[in-house]
């Protein structure tokens, strides 16, 4: 069963320097909230996680770059770039590298001024949104100019793709690095994605998808998270991997027919492969602990340890799949558990080998993507 090699990287969200402070705190919610006005989403939260303006002055990158990105892409490129440097270094991508990633829709310009609405209804809000931004301004996908500034910036020249967030923008690149990767298109791949910046807009475009959420505590979070893949075990540094990407699987089902489609397929080509089962289960992309989906994930794997990380984080959208993945390494690192609860367990006899991280998309998808520990 081959497997490609896995590195840590950079995860942004609002008030947090690093994926691990969420496993360590009292606080029920660790990240930077703010609470929001009714008439700006529709109704449908009451609060966000906002990520601060960024400039990349940090980064050194050109003017073009600073001068044509917007907030959005900006976060995208502050996590890849710093990802590749924590990684990699100065050394220039070149045409053995891959970039890949998920992607939001272009929410509205840097404008920093927030539409409030006295009538928080969708045609009023819709009036109103079409008269002061651009018409588009919400369907733009973001890869004209995060992934080909981050390319640029980092000299990336091999294969590219980026996914749109109705296709489960996050776990499709994921999905699609690790295939690249296998297959001797590139020898390692960056991937990553960014979520959807928080305006009315964005509740107003996804009005129809969030509002299966509305019955249970919720809220969205802007944030940006990317990894490293690479084909072989050690750097040119002779630094380990942190883990590694055993398998993965794409299946489409619905709330009331099978929420967990196709994960008997998934273990039994474990067993095929004399693997073991998954002690962890990372659930995203459920927005809130649901214990329909706890109980069904026990009936397949009733012994491994299971964390919603929405709960923690917010809804991050397209980086809610590469947040997940920098948690998991962390918990390697650190020898735990983390159960719904966000018990952390410390694991003294049998080390934790492999995770399942359970992606579920807005529209019916799920995906699949088992972590290993790097051996």
């Amino acid at each position: 069963m081959p497997v490609a090699f896995l590195r840590q990287g950079c995860s942004l969200l609002p008030g947090i320097k690093k994926i691990s402070e969420i496993l360590h705190t009292a606080e029920a919610i660790p990240i930077k909230t703010k609470t929001l006005a009714p008439d700006d989403t529709l109704g449908l939260t009451n609060r966000c996680g906002l990520l601060p303006p960024d400039d990349l002055d940090s980064l050194k990158v050109g003017r073009i770059i600073r001068k044509t990105s917007e907030q959005q892409s900006r976060w995208l490129i502050k996590a890849g770039c710093e990802t590749w440097q924590r990684l990699y270094g100065e050394q220039a991508g070149g045409t053995h590298t891959g970039l890949f990633a998920g992607l939001a829709t272009i929410a509205c310009d840097d404008d920093k001024h927030v539409y409030c609405f006295k009538n928080p209804k969708r045609k009023a809000i819709a009036a109103t949104l079409l008269r002061k931004t651009r018409p588009l301004a919400g369907l733009a996908l973001l890869n004209t100019t995060a992934c080909s500034h981050l390319a640029t910036q980092l000299q990336i020249t091999g294969p590219n793709a980026a996914f749109s967030p109705h296709a489960d923008a996050g776990a499709a690149a994921l999905t699609e690095a690790y295939f690249n990767v296998l297959e001797g298109n590139c020898a390692r791949a960056l991937c990553g994605a960014g979520s959807q910046k928080i305006t009315p807009l964005y509740f107003l475009a996804y009005e129809s998808l969030l509002k299966k959420f509305a019955a249970t505590p919720w809220f969205p979070t802007e944030s940006a998270a990317f990894i490293g893949i690479d084909s072989v075990y050690g750097t040119a540094d002779g630094i380990p991997p942190d883990g590694i990407l055993i398998d993965t699987l794409r299946a489409f089902g619905s709330e009331k027919k099978h929420r967990l489609p196709a994960i008997d397929k998934l273990l039994a080509r474990l067993r095929v492969n004399n693997r073991n089962l998954p002690e962890q289960v990372i659930h995203t992309g459920t927005v809130s602990y649901s214990d329909t989906l706890r109980v069904l994930t026990a009936s397949h794997l009733p012994t491994a340890n299971q964390f919603f990380i929405d709960t923690m984080t917010g809804y991050t959208g397209p980086a809610s799949v590469l947040l997940a993945v920098n948690l998991t390494l962390e918990i390697f690192k650190q020898g735990i558990a983390l159960d719904q609860h966000k018990t952390v367990k410390k694991i003294a006899q049998a080390p934790q080998t492999s995770a399942l991280i359970i992606a579920q998309g807005l529209e019916g998808q799920v995906n699949y993507l088992l972590v290993g520990k790097a051996p």
